[in-house]
């Protein structure tokens, strides 16, 4: 019943059903990442980049030259955000650190160029607030093998928290851009987390595999990765089975359509594809 939208040069907007009215949306909030931080690295940049809900965590990216990922808490489920002890930055080196998010429980991921950071609430008694820590164990994850990190289209632009332990990463520049996405677990005794599957579509005339939209959708065991083409484009659908994703469907972009992928939504068996014009509406029976 919520919906956040991140506008470029804009802040972000947040809308959230009217109990009463299913079919009315209002809006509730607007903040900018700049509010309440202006001293701090980073927040000379009005771009906001990507955001990211779950619960009463927001996750807001804000990606220049060097980055950095606001991290709102909502009060007493109320119209409230507070963002106490909650601003994030890359290590020294990262560019564009902030340029994908993804917030799922008590994790945050982070993308930047060419790596994923990882952090995970704390709590104390010196602080009002919950707050956010790098993960100990889990430094910044660099760009697997063939995922260049120069690339536009390298190591972590997509990303996806998966469950309590797994994270989904995209290289659409993998295999000659054909593209793959990485799957790794935590490992509970280490801490670190582990590569586990290559996920590479059966189809491997495509491009740009995980090149689609920047944020994959997860929703229980299925997840929806999109390739970015201007001209043919298509959405794939995984299921987890015994902890290796398996491809269960395809969507083709009908014809005449261009960039169809760049944004997608999944909800039960319902699949929302946006295109340069258009926005598709599908129902997998398969989920």
């Amino acid at each position: 019943n919520v919906a956040v939208l991140g506008v470029d040069q804009g802040g972000v907007h947040m809308f959230e059903r009217d109990a009463n009215k299913t079919d009315t949306w209002n809006e509730t909030i607007i903040r900018h990442p700049r509010q309440g931080c202006e001293d701090r690295n980073g927040c000379n940049s009005t771009r906001v980049s990507s955001v990211d809900i779950d619960g009463n965590i927001m996750v807001v990216g804000v990606s220049d030259v060097a980055g950095a990922v606001r991290v709102y808490q909502r009060q007493n489920n109320g119209t409230t955000w507070v963002s106490n002890w909650a601003f994030l930055s890359g290590d020294s080196g990262m560019g564009r650190f902030g340029r994908v998010v993804a917030v799922k429980g008590d994790r945050i991921a982070v993308a930047s160029q060419g790596s994923v950071s990882l952090f995970e609430m704390k709590y104390s008694s010196f602080y009002p607030y919950s707050y956010w820590s790098q993960r100990s164990g889990s430094p910044a994850l660099n760009e697997g093998e063939g995922c260049g990190s120069g690339s536009d289209f390298g190591y972590g632009y997509s990303i996806a928290l998966v469950g309590e332990n797994g994270l989904l990463i995209g290289c659409p520049s993998d295999n000659d851009s054909v593209g793959s996405v990485r799957y790794l677990t935590r490992n509970s005794s280490t801490e670190c987390y582990i590569e586990r599957q290559i996920i590479t579509p059966s189809d491997q005339s495509i491009k740009y595999f995980g090149g689609g939209d920047t944020q994959l959708k997860v929703e229980g065991d299925n997840v929806i990765i999109s390739t970015y083409e201007e001209r043919k484009g298509s959405v794939f659908l995984f299921t987890l089975v015994d902890d290796q994703w398996v491809e269960t469907a395809r969507i083709m972009a009908p014809d005449g359509i261009k960039h169809f992928g760049g944004h997608t939504a999944l909800s039960g068996g319902h699949v929302i594809v946006s295109s340069e014009t258009n926005v598709h509406s599908y129902f997998l029976n398969c989920i």
